[in-house]
């Protein structure tokens, strides 16, 4: 069972700290996809949850046990199919030698 308030508390202490290291490598608006590990101690279902367009938007996964692991292969395989668009890279600059 997950306890939602939980998750939601967690949520922002863990992923806000991340954004400017987002920004900097220009992924700051790229599709994302949340992983959260360790269910098995923490006594949560595999399992994936949907936004409110539809969209994986959560997996939760235990890496030590394997529980979750092929909802997040199916939830990968999905954001690949849905055609999310491409984003081009930023330019790099040639280095000399």
């Amino acid at each position: 069972m997950r306890d939602p308030e939980a998750l939601a508390a967690a949520q922002p202490r863990v992923f806000v700290p991340l954004l400017p290291m987002l920004a900097e490598i220009a992924a700051a608006e790229a599709p994302r996809l949340l992983v959260w590990n360790k269910i098995d101690a923490a006594g949560i279902e595999p399992g994936a949850e949907r936004d409110q367009y539809g969209r994986i938007s959560r997996v939760f996964v235990s890496a030590r046990t394997g529980a979750g692991l092929a909802e997040l292969r199916g939830a990968i395989a999905e954001a690949a199919r849905s055609g999310a668009p491409q984003r081009e890279a930023p330019a790099t600059q040639a280095l000399s030698l």
